[in-house]
């Protein structure tokens, strides 16, 4: 992974316009070096604190690109603010555990249903499907997100191969234009997003549910500055026939928005009895709550085990908690406190799938009681 880092960096450029309710981006990933010879840098999870904006700055000062399988996807919102670009400003819209695009006011992912006392700024939102070419064909291939493969912190869609770096992206358009909640046509903004859907021990599956935080990044530009000069700090944007003449290019995500923390799930499409609904409050409450099936106590490679068995829509993930007893002032993370058991090495209770599964819970011989929670993440 450390040769991988000194080697990778995220480039990304976008354009956008509104022409009959069009909307277009262009995004590219390089690997390689630049033309001084500055490490290139990939999406990350994390930036380092220190990172100094300059040229010639190595990538060494990157860690944790993007795993294998993590998901990008692109996104535009209608937002009531029609100012300046401004970095400082947090989206309109935040993103659940389940990975919906939802208000970060009120929670709500049915911006046609928007409640219009809410304060928000988001008066619509929508993920755009992302399109490329199989490399070396003239297969097109459309979908809703991109996953990293094998080259980590940047999209395994393959484009060319450009001098002496190697080209990833795709390209996002739609002629469908995003809700008008309040039936104004407020100023629309494009994003591109990365997911952190890691389990508990750093595996993505390669879908974009089960979310535990999210980074995106606008895309801007404007009409009399169309291409940026690149560096470390501000990736390639060049102009992209969009009509117009403009050219919209994007930081890597979690640069200048940081990281955010999934929003809690306050509005979910399901399907019942062959009928959709949208559940809400208590409902959606008890629809997310894990229902035990079975709590047993065995005995497994000759040491005394829990097993728990439990029932969960495949929404999000899920965390085991404990305390020793009802009094205890606040619940622990099993995890923690398993780091003082000898037969647990190596084994994660946090942000788990537990649909009609199995859990093996290490008891400490002896003990005549403990208190057990699952709760949604």
């Amino acid at each position: 992974m450390k040769t991988l880092l000194s080697f990778l960096m995220t480039i990304s450029c976008a354009a956008l316009v509104s022409a009959a309710d069009l909307y277009y981006g262009f995004f590219t990933f390089l690997s390689g070096k630049d033309t001084n010879g500055v490490d290139l840098l990939p999406v990350c999870y994390r930036y380092t604190e220190d990172f100094i904006i300059e040229e010639g700055i190595p990538a060494s000062n990157v860690n944790e690109p993007l795993a294998k399988n993590e998901i990008l996807r692109v996104c535009i919102v209608r937002d009531k603010r029609g100012t300046a670009v401004d970095f400082n400003v947090p989206p309109a819209v935040a993103i659940d555990a389940a990975g919906q695009l939802v208000c970060a006011e009120c929670g709500t992912a049915n911006f046609a249903q928007h409640d219009s006392a809410c304060a928000g700024n988001a008066t619509g939102a929508k993920w755009l499907d992302l399109n490329w070419t199989v490399f070396g064909t003239t297969t097109s291939v459309t979908a809703e997100y991109a996953t990293v493969g094998d080259v980590l912190g940047v999209p395994s869609n393959f484009l060319a191969n450009v001098g002496t770096y190697k080209q990833y992206g795709f390209q996002v358009s739609t002629d469908t234009d995003v809700e008008k909640a309040d039936g104004k046509a407020h100023k629309v903004y494009m994003y591109l997003v990365a997911l952190d859907t890691r389990t508990g021990e750093g595996v993505c599956e390669g879908q974009p549910q089960h979310v535990k935080a999210y980074a995106m990044a606008l895309c801007y530009g404007t009409e009399d500055e169309p291409y940026v000069e690149p560096s470390p700090a501000s990736p390639y944007a060049w102009l992209v026939n969009a009509g117009g003449g403009k050219s919209i290019f994007t930081p890597s995500p979690g640069r200048e928005l940081a990281w955010q923390p999934a929003a809690e799930i306050t509005s979910l499409a399901v399907t019942q009895d062959g009928v959709e609904k949208v559940l809400t409050g208590d409902v959606l409450k008890k629809y997310l709550t894990p229902e035990v099936t079975a709590f047993a106590q065995t005995i497994v490679e000759g040491k005394p085990t829990l097993t728990l068995t439990a029932n969960a829509p495949d929404v999000q993930y899920y965390t085991l908690y404990t305390k020793k007893t009802l009094s205890d002032a606040s619940w622990t993370k099993f995890e923690e406190y398993a780091k003082t058991l000898d037969n647990v090495d190596g084994k994660y209770y946090t942000r788990f799938r537990i649909d009609g599964k199995s859990l093996s819970i290490p008891q400490v011989h002896g003990e005549a009681s403990r208190f057990y929670m699952l709760r949604g993440e």
